[in-house]
């Protein structure tokens, strides 16, 4: 197996993992890198065969349950973070490793760092409960067979769009 280590080289320690659930559409938790990126084929994520061999390690700044987790839509990140004015925002949260820039990174740090201490309860919408009860297909690529999911139109970003 090839696997590109180009990006996880550039990650060092100290760096911040912020992580999001897309989904529904939320910012879910911190984690600091305390060493350098690794290879380890031991399936996590996958019964067999794991996509994701290129780790690291990391130490949990915050982890919050979905209902504290933070919504990308929410009015202290959506006017704020300069991805989100642009049409094509969804691929800096939905893409892996990818930097962001740095006053983005030190707002979603700062927002999630409060809300250790401010607990703040973001209820899930229907729409957010449809989404996760959705079921992913399996679609067959020339290379290997793969989960997708088909997200529905999202209301919620149709609104602030308008």
């Amino acid at each position: 197996m090839m696997v590109n280590c180009r990006v996880s080289s550039n990650i060092v320690k100290g760096d911040i993992l912020i992580c999001y659930m897309t989904r529904v559409s939320r910012f879910f938790s911190l984690f600091e890198i305390t060493d350098k990126y690794f290879i380890d084929s031991k399936p996590i994520f996958a019964n067999n065969e794991d996509p994701y061999i290129i780790r690291f390690k990391v130490k949990p700044l915050v982890i919050f349950d979905i209902e504290h987790s933070i919504p990308i839509f929410d009015d202290l990140l959506w006017e704020k973070l300069s991805f989100t004015k642009k049409r094509s925002w969804t691929a800096m949260v939905r893409s892996s490793l990818r930097e962001i820039q740095k006053e983005d990174g030190d707002l979603l740090k700062t927002v999630l760092l409060d809300q250790k201490t401010k607990n703040k309860v973001y209820k899930l919408s229907d729409a957010d409960i449809r989404k996760l009860k959705q079921k992913q297909q399996k679609i067959k690529s020339s290379e290997s067979i793969i989960n997708v999911s088909v997200p529905e139109d999202d209301e919620e970003l149709k609104k602030k769009r308008q």
